[in-house]
């Protein structure tokens, strides 16, 4: 799909996407303010992909630092709805809302899998992770009370590892992430057999070698290097 922009009678952008496998789900195309650095306003273009599970393309284009136009490539995410647009800090401007998907699959199937909070926001064509702005600590903290009252109506969460991962991962937001960790160790029923953490040999992540190479970690060590490797977690460098 091609999307032109103009200002009056001047023409100020054109872009392309890549053409669509799946052209009857269609495009959307929407107008809103992202970054209130920019003169004008953003488009955002979605497009589903099709397949089970799966997943929303989106694109941003918006003004750079220079008053040029850019394409920026959004998260690919599950579902059909991509993000959402939310004033988390009650700034007057919105932030890009998701959920973080990394979490699908991973210690669960997708039906026992939760996926955390995870804020973006854009800034001239970069979009950047807010997510250790104390500015949204009251987001994780409604996140958190969501998630636990989800288990309180369902009690079976609390040994369920899909579950604990997610719990464990927005208490990290709130500076609680060892403790969580430690938590989600001796409530946890155990490993599920296909879904752990993966890592290399060498402890490099599992993308770097063949899956046949690939080591599954315990539960607790699996979820405390995802929540590294996933920026929930500082690292502490070596003296």
């Amino acid at each position: 799909m091609r999307i032109a922009g103009w200002v009056g009678r001047d023409k100020v952008f054109s872009f392309e996407t890549e053409p669509s496998y799946y052209p009857e789900y269609g495009q959307s195309v929407e107008v809103i303010r992202l970054a209130n650095e920019t003169e004008l306003p953003q488009v955002i273009i979605k497009r589903f992909t099709g397949g089970a599970h799966c997943c929303v393309e989106q694109h941003i284009i918006t003004q750079d630092r220079n008053g040029g136009w850019a394409m920026v490539q959004g998260a690919v995410l599950d579902g059909a709805y991509g993000y959402s647009f939310e004033d988390l800090d009650g700034d007057g401007s919105v932030e890009l809302v998701r959920s973080d998907n990394s979490f699908l699959y991973l210690f669960a199937p997708y039906a026992g899998s939760f996926a955390p909070l995870f804020v973006e926001k854009l800034s001239f064509d970069e979009i950047m992770d807010v997510n250790l702005d104390p500015a949204y600590q009251p987001a994780f903290r409604k996140e958190l009370a969501y998630l636990e009252e989800r288990a309180q109506s369902d009690p079976a969460l609390w040994g369920e590892n899909g579950f604990l991962a997610a719990w464990a991962a927005v208490r990290a937001r709130l500076g609680k992430g060892m403790a969580a960790i430690d938590e989600a160790t001796e409530k946890s029923r155990g490993d599920e057999e296909d879904f752990r953490k993966f890592v290399c040999p060498d402890g490099s992540p599992s993308s770097a070698c063949d899956y046949e190479n690939a080591i599954a970690l315990p539960f607790p060590v699996g979820l405390t290097v995802h929540l590294i490797e996933q920026g929930y977690l500082p690292v502490q460098p070596r003296p």
